[in-house]
């Protein structure tokens, strides 16, 4: 995990506003879901704090909802775990965005900057 925002391709920020996160594990045969907290996001991926950690490594299907007026829809996002941490707390992992629906014909960088970005 880089802290130095120098070295980060995409600056993150924190989400200001409340997000609902269900994660599911894609790599197993029976789907198992997780709840958590997303700590901070940026255009490439997300850090989010929850309990359930899939090894590091895995593809996981991430649902996120605004509770922002007139965005009922969830965004679903495709990614890949970068790392864990569950030796102390809070527990978490980060994750690197792949591929997104959910999004209709706006663009992922518009979506961002209108609900992380506009505080």
């Amino acid at each position: 995990m880089i802290d130095d925002p120098e070295k980060r391709k995409y600056p993150r920020v924190s989400p200001g506003v409340n997000f609902g996160v269900m994660v599911q594990h894609v790599d197993k045969k029976d789907r198992e879901y997780y709840k958590g907290i997303i700590k901070n996001v940026s255009l490439g991926g997300m850090s989010i704090d929850t309990d359930h950690l899939p090894p590091k490594g895995s593809m996981v299907v991430i649902q996120f909802r605004s509770n922002k007026e007139g965005d009922e829809r969830p965004v679903i996002a495709k990614g890949l775990v970068c790392w864990t941490q569950k030796w102390k707390r809070p527990h978490g992992m980060g994750i690197d965005f792949i591929e997104f629906e959910g999004l209709g014909n706006t663009p992922f960088k518009e979506w961002f900057k209108k609900h992380f970005q506009s505080q």
